[in-house]
């Protein structure tokens, strides 16, 4: 859908009654986005993101939801540099906490910051980004996701690596990492952590995660861990817990 500010958009864009209540309920500060009086409208949008966006982050491609804590509406364009562009529905997407944290008032545009703040209208070709804009750019052809952890940009794409850097998705393996012993120790039970390992890594080898537990637990031998691993991706019972 072609868009007032020349962007295509997959979702629609705001509805006559929403602009109305916008208009109503905003004065053109990037503060207005915290009102309460448009909470409503904000949900709304989060909602649609996430089923357009296949309940992945724009820029780690990660798992997401909409329960509060879990996902947040992002400017790509900052609000606090461009306060005129902060309800542009062209200018948000749905990330996780960690990359909307990472990215912070990141300026992905060619643009000097306090030039920003003067360009009435949106920035609608992806040529004026040095960063993956979610409607400009095909996320595939700058960034190659490996194994669910390493990320690389593909040809060198400068777009791809401003994202890698400033979301910090060149950590990601030691993010995954820890999040897997995390898991391991606070269920304290070896079968009790290998269910919950098994259940928040579905797309890992059963080999990786069984040296996983095999670290926390020697006594038990790698390969019984990976017999059961395999048995419980199969579907096969077994008893001791």
């Amino acid at each position: 859908m072609m868009t007032t500010h020349g962007v295509s958009l997959p979702i629609r864009e705001w509805s006559i009654d929403e602009l109305k209540k916008l208009d109503k309920n905003t004065s053109g500060l990037p503060t207005d986005w915290e009102k309460a009086s448009i909470k409503i409208l904000k949900d709304t949008l989060r909602d649609e993101l996430i089923s357009h966006q296949n309940y992945s982050c724009s820029y780690c491609k990660r798992e997401i939801s909409t329960e509060i804590g879990l996902s947040e509406l992002d400017h790509i364009i900052p609000s606090s540099m461009a306060p005129q562009f902060t309800f542009v529905r062209a200018n948000l997407t749905l990330t996780c906490k960690r990359c909307n944290s990472r990215k912070k008032a990141h300026n992905p545009t060619i643009y000097a910051d306090v030039m920003l703040q003067s360009i009435r209208n949106y920035l609608n070709e992806s040529r004026q980004y040095l960063w993956i804009h979610p409607y400009l750019h095909d996320y595939t052809k700058h960034i190659a996701i490996i194994d669910d952890a390493v990320y690389e940009p593909i040809d060198k794409s400068p777009a791809g690596s401003a994202v890698i850097v400033a979301c910090g998705l060149d950590e990601m393996t030691a993010v995954i990492e820890k999040k897997k012993l995390a898991l391991i120790k606070r269920a304290k039970k070896k079968w009790l952590s290998l269910l919950r390992l098994v259940g928040a890594f579905p797309e890992k080898p059963s080999r990786e995660l069984a040296a996983d537990l095999h670290k926390e637990y020697p006594d038990t031998p790698l390969d019984e861990f990976n017999r059961k691993i395999n048995e419980l991706r199969r579907g096969d019972p077994w008893s001791e817990i």
